[in-house]
C-alpha cells in the first residue's frame, strides 16, 4: 500500500482543485472536481465578459472557482490521504514535523510555518516585514485615491438630470 503525504496532497490541490483527490485514488471526485473547477472558470469569465449579461453573475461564478473550491479540495485532499493511509504512517507522521506543512502554513500567514517549526525569530521577522508591507501599501494606495469636488457635484447632476428623465 502507497503512503501519501498529506500536505503533499494539500499543496497539488492549491494549484489545481482535484488533483490531490485523483493522487489519493479517489479518480470519480478528483475528476468531477477537476471538470467544475474548469466550467466554473469558463462560465464566470463568459458571463463577466458578455454584455448580454450581469457580470455580478461571472464574477460570482469566479469566486466559487478561485475560493471556495480550492478550499473544499484542500479539506477533502486531506482526508482522502488520511483515509488512504495505514494507522501506522499516520502515527510516525504525526510524531515529526513536516516540512510541507511548514510551506502549506506560510502561504496562509507569512511566519506561521516558521513558527511551526519552532523557529521564533524567523517567525517573527517574517510576520513582522509582511505586516509592515501591507501597512505600507494600504497607506500608499489610500494616498492615490483622491476625488475633487467639482468631479462629484457634475456627476450628481448628470445622474439626477437623468433619473428625471
Amino acid at each position: 500500500m502507497r503512503e501519501i503525504k498529506l500536505t503533499v496532497l494539500t499543496l497539488a490541490s492549491t494549484v489545481i482543485p482535484g488533483i490531490g483527490q485523483i493522487y489519493a485514488g479517489k479518480m470519480f471526485k478528483g475528476y468531477l472536481m477537476l471538470f467544475s473547477y474548469i466550467l466554473l472558470i469558463a462560465a464566470g469569465g463568459w458571463l463577466t465578459l458578455d454584455s448580454n449579461h450581469n457580470p455580478l453573475t461571472g464574477i460570482a461564478y469566479l469566486i466559487i472557482a478561485f475560493l471556495f473550491l480550492p478550499l473544499w479540495s484542500w479539506l477533502d485532499a486531506y482526508f482522502s490521504a488520511k483515509s488512504v493511509n495505514s494507522p501506522e504512517f499516520e502515527s510516525t507522521r504525526k510524531q515529526t514535523k513536516d516540512p510541507w506543512l511548514a510551506v502549506f502554513l506560510s502561504g496562509f500567514i507569512p511566519g506561521l510555518g516558521h513558527a511551526y517549526l519552532r523557529k521564533w525569530l524567523a517567525a517573527a521577522l517574517f510576520f513582522g516585514i509582511a505586516v509592515e508591507v501591507k501597512i505600507r501599501t494600504i497607506k500608499k494606495v489610500s494616498r492615490k485615491v483622491v476625488y475633487p469636488r467639482h468631479i462629484w457635484g457634475q456627476r450628481r447632476k448628470e445622474t439626477q438630470r437623468c433619473l428625471n428623465l
